[in-house]
């Protein structure tokens, strides 16, 4: 079985100020976010107005349709996070810069790694 797809902060910022969670599930199913994209969700959510609802949406989603990954320094994702970021995970998670971009992927790099096929939801060209 394929894990569920795993999004970034951008596209569940935009869903959920918008109250289009509904379309996003009924469109993906479940989806998974690593815990360091829900704590930017919530932090933009407190400081800008365009994404109020987000809150008020994450804390209503069913853990079946929402499984926050864990952002833990396991040996697996430590190994991606340092082989993709060029830095160990502790000195990498230090720098907020796409750190939400870097904890999806690599999360997907891990999934995969394990013989997995992944789909990610990411909106960020840099990142």
């Amino acid at each position: 079985m394929n894990p569920c797809p795993i999004m970034d902060a951008g596209p569940g910022l935009n869903f959920f100020s918008l109250n289009k969670e509904r379309l996003l599930f009924q469109t993906l199913g479940p989806i998974s976010i690593p815990e360091t994209v829900k704590e930017e969700m919530l932090r933009k959510s407190k400081v800008d107005a365009r994404f109020d609802a987000v809150e008020r949406v994450l804390g209503k989603i069913p853990n079946h349709l929402l499984e926050v990954l864990a952002d833990d320094e396991t040996p697996q994702l430590a190994r991606v996070v340092n082989r993709i970021a060029g830095k160990p995970m502790v000195e990498r998670r230090r720098s907020g810069k796409d750190l939400g971009e870097l904890m999806v992927i690599s999360h997907a790099v891990v999934k995969a790694e394990s013989g997995a096929s992944v789909t990610i939801l990411i909106d960020d060209s840099e990142g």
